[in-house]
């Protein structure tokens, strides 16, 4: 009978444990998410423009700054059914936040190589420029009502481009100028969600709807789609590496993909956490992939060679953090949605 009651208590010690996720060291191994690969056919169209001039306005703001702990976790796979994580705690980092003027909800967030961080405000209907050492914001409203401005790319000429959910449209902005032209996307009702300007000036941008990533080659207005092997994805973010790597965001399946627009191959990967609602990515100079878990208020960061994830939570809740850019000195500005502020993580 004592044999029975140790075998009984073992079972219920092995239930325990594992119902709530924990695996043993002796079965445990660390591996990566298998990727998959397909090469596809992309569509070419050419598309009509117009360009409006509107009138900015600028508003001094006040911040507020906050030090926040990180967590770091490396991602560790048990056998087909189970997993688990390993946690590390890392250095401190400093949140800055700006109220926005107008009660927009920003969305989307680009650094400038002048240090100008612009945003898009979704509600507002508005382009926003902050310059942080002033605390000033400036703001320009977008001709096309209820555009539903989301996502936003600075170029290396000071050019800022955006999309516009609502008005299915990519905009261009110049702030010198207060001009900006607008561009329809070829597919009807694709929703463009985000957009990121490479080194050569081609404009990418992800289509939420058309379940497609686009390039838009704005000299000559010719727009090229590619559409994501997994069916309605949910497109959000999209960044375009050194190297010409598009990664972007799939918020409804819960993925990380990358073009590769010489090949037309897209490469898809699942992020181990469940429905963490993935939004804003950003790609550093040395290949960090930063990224927005608009779900669960945190910022992120994935090393790909090591396979890390470093997680910071906002310090304002319930924000849904959804726009993510990092600068050359690898500040990493983000735009809280419901919290209707302008971060930083430095």
């Amino acid at each position: 009978m004592q044999g029975v009651g140790v075998a009984i208590a073992v079972v219920i010690v092995y239930v325990a444990l594992f119902g709530n996720g924990f695996q043993p060291f002796w079965m445990t191994q660390e591996k990566n998410a298998a990727p998959n690969s397909a090469g596809i056919k992309p569509t070419v169209t050419n598309v009509a423009v117009k360009e409006s001039v509107v009138k900015p306005q600028s508003s001094v703001v006040k911040t507020a700054t906050t030090l926040g702990t990180p967590t770091s976790t490396i991602a560790r796979f048990i056998l087909p059914l189970f997993h688990s994580a390993f946690a590390i705690t890392t250095n401190t980092a400093t949140s800055t936040e700006w109220a926005v003027p107008t009660s927009g909800n920003p969305k989307s967030v680009s650094v400038g190589s002048s240090g100008n961080v612009y945003f898009t405000e979704n509600t507002g209907n508005k382009i926003g420029k902050l310059v942080p050492s002033t605390n000033v914001i400036t703001e320009w409203t977008v001709p096309t009502a209820s555009s539903g401005a989301v996502g936003v790319s600075v170029d290396s000429s000071g050019n800022v481009y955006f999309a516009e959910f609502s008005g299915n449209k990519i905009g261009r902005l110049v702030p010198s100028t207060n001009v900006i032209t607008e561009w329809t996307s070829p597919t009807a009702a694709s929703q463009p969600d985000s957009v990121s300007v490479d080194s050569s000036g081609n404009v990418y941008f992800a289509e939420f709807s058309g379940n497609k990533i686009g390039k838009l080659v704005p000299s000559t207005n010719v727009i090229t789609e590619w559409t994501v092997p997994t069916a309605s994805s949910g497109l959000t973010g999209v960044s375009v590496d050194s190297s010409g790597n598009v990664y972007f965001t799939e918020f409804s399946v819960n993925k990380i993909g990358k073009l590769v627009p010489s090949t037309n191959v897209i490469t898809e990967w699942t992020v181990p956490t469940a429905s963490s609602g993935l939004t804003g990515v950003s790609v550093d100079s040395t290949g960090n992939v930063y990224f927005t878990e608009n779900s669960v208020n945190k910022i992120s960061r994935l090393v790909p060679s090591t396979n890390v994830i470093t997680e910071w939570t906002s310090p304002t809740a319930s924000s849904a953090p959804y726009g993510i850019s990092v600068d050359s000195s690898g500040n990493v500005y983000f735009t809280e949605y419901d919290g209707n502020n302008i971060g930083r993580l430095s």
